[in-house]
């Protein structure tokens, strides 16, 4: 398995970092589903009944990588993420 080099819901462009607008919407979703409390497994497991590719045509998430999203700082824009 090949792991992603930059966060979901970002891309490499020109050597910058940009958002990934189609996935900046599922993690939009997932901030605000867990926000409302719903648990981390049930995220991960409606996400891979809708097929959603987290990475190289991979649709099967877990409840590590929803953990991983809400915890990154990144998502608030540090270390230079917009």
């Amino acid at each position: 398995m090949r792991f992603r080099m930059i966060n979901f819901g970002y891309k490499m462009e020109n050597g910058t970092i940009k958002v990934a607008s189609d996935e900046a919407i599922i993690v939009a979703e997932i901030f605000s589903r867990y926000g409302q409390g719903e648990i981390l497994k049930s995220i991960a497991d409606d996400l891979t009944q809708r097929k959603i590719v987290y990475n190289n045509d991979n649709q099967t998430w877990n409840k590590s990588m929803i953990a991983r999203i809400i915890e990154n700082r990144r998502y608030i824009g540090d270390e230079g993420y917009p």
